[in-house]
């Protein structure tokens, strides 16, 4: 399967991908639900929340001293 890299501005989607890294590591996170501001992902009982418009502090909430940072791709047919 393709992918694409969605441009700061572009609205997250049901089906897209969140790829968060940070000074441990990487972690991806497959969004199940959005709402009007948020994106959710729903993983084995836990949940992770980010905005959803697709921006270099995605964070939720917002967090003052932020090092991670984000990159959203969405399935692309091929």
């Amino acid at each position: 399967m393709k992918y694409r890299n969605l441009d700061w501005g572009d609205l997250v989607e049901v089906g897209d991908f969140i790829v968060v890294e940070t000074f441990l590591g990487k972690r991806i996170h497959e969004i199940t639900r959005v709402t009007k501001t948020l994106a959710v992902s729903l993983e084995g009982g836990n949940e992770f929340r980010c905005k959803r418009k697709v921006s270099p502090d995605m964070a939720h909430p917002a967090i003052e001293w932020n090092s991670n940072t984000y990159k959203v791709y969405r399935p692309v047919a091929a």
